[in-house]
């Protein structure tokens, strides 16, 4: 059962600061490379990010409902936000988390079903709860605001964020360690921003979290809230299994074929 000294905690936070990143939430960041994450997913207009998870399948936050509206455009591996000569997709599809509340954030995860299957890279999502260690770096991409209140970057940026403590994310945001997690410098200057939600915090080519809320852009003692992916193992399990046209094998393998956890109706 969730503390509601962490869920009252975190509402009270967002009703008291007005979070301005509730349409995102880099700042400090650097230009990446060409190539460099092919798995990025982003829209136009209303920005926000995502991470193809499988072949027709992306991994994104709840609030990013709008931005991946059924029939929109999305681009896929861009490193321009026109995304202009980079593959291209529709969304068919949405499930957001049953339990997600737009008035806390918690639970902001969703997934969406692309119309075809992408031909890109697709990136591995955590599954271990120890993974991102406390103080370890995470990186974050996306092509949100480079200043609070600033204009969107044309260009796809990352930064390096350090992962903060279950202790410091607790007492600084009010957020739920156990689904959430917290990553920026205490002492301020690199964040995602408005326009990176949804987008990934990666260890590698892993995902581990997702872009979800935070008090402005980097400002000191205020790190960004990220939504666990490892809490939300079963949530993506199911919905790649149930959602795409072409599910992996291991939505049908088990030890017991009488017993299948996934797509038992296949």
């Amino acid at each position: 059962m969730r503390n509601s000294f962490v869920r009252s905690g975190l509402s009270s936070l967002i009703i008291s600061l007005s979070l301005s990143s509730v349409q995102g939430r880099i700042v400090g960041g650097a230009p990446a490379t060409d190539g460099e994450y092919p798995f990025y997913v982003h829209t136009r207009g209303t920005i926000c990010g995502g991470t193809l998870i499988h072949s027709d399948i992306v991994l994104t936050a709840a609030h990013c409902d709008e931005a991946f509206a059924i029939d929109q455009t999305v681009y896929i591996g861009a490193i321009e936000l026109s995304g202009e000569g980079d593959e291209t997709n529709t969304v068919q599809q949405q499930l957001l988390h049953p339990l997600y509340d737009t008035n806390t954030y918690e639970n902001d995860i969703m997934l969406i079903k692309l119309t075809s299957a992408s031909s890109s890279p697709v990136a591995q999502w955590n599954t271990k709860a120890s993974v991102p260690a406390s103080n370890s770096k995470v990186d974050v991409i996306g092509f949100g605001a480079t200043s609070e209140g600033g204009d969107v970057s044309s260009i796809l940026l990352e930064v390096a964020l350090t992962v903060q403590s279950a202790q410091t994310c607790v007492e600084t945001m009010g957020a739920d360690p156990v689904t959430q997690i917290c990553a920026g410098e205490l002492t301020g200057g690199k964040d995602s921003c408005q326009g990176d939600s949804g987008g990934p915090l990666l260890v590698g080519d892993t995902v581990v979290a997702i872009v979800s809320v935070g008090v402005g852009c980097a400002r000191p003692n205020y790190p960004g809230i990220n939504t666990r992916v490892s809490a939300y193992t079963q949530f993506i399990k199911e919905g790649i299994c149930n959602m795409s046209s072409d599910p992996p094998e291991w939505c049908f393998t088990t030890t017991d074929e009488c017993s299948r956890i996934f797509c038992c109706d296949r």
